[in-house]
């Protein structure tokens, strides 16, 4: 099937901004006020039928895909040190949702920002 690249928003301690270890600071706040992880197009993995582990993180499968999935958000992230890196992943190893995708960034080959 060959490797595909997975695009995922995360700060400096590979965490995103759902799950960073400072999940009461701005960040988590401008998520939760501009209601991105609310809606038909913010369904959690588990509403997406696929299966969360602790090892699995989220992505999306293109840059447009993190500029809607972030809305108006994605600005005030990436001034608050987040960035938008792309892993390439085997894509046997990735469960594919509608919306975003899992898999585990022990298994990409490859790592870039963007």
């Amino acid at each position: 099937m060959g490797t595909i690249l997975v695009y995922r928003v995360e700060g400096p301690d590979r965490k995103g901004p759902y799950h960073s270890e400072h999940e009461s600071d701005q960040a988590y706040g401008i998520l939760i006020e501009s209601e991105i992880a609310e809606g038909d197009i913010h369904p959690t993995p588990q509403e997406e039928g696929l299966i969360l582990t602790d090892d699995l993180v989220c992505g999306l499968l293109s840059l447009d895909a993190v500029g809607h999935w972030f809305k108006g958000a994605l600005p005030h992230l990436l001034r608050m040190g987040y960035a938008v890196y792309g892993y390439r992943v085997d894509a046997a190893k990735v469960q594919f949702g509608k919306y975003q995708v899992l898999f585990d960034p022990a298994d990409a080959v490859q790592r870039v920002r963007f």
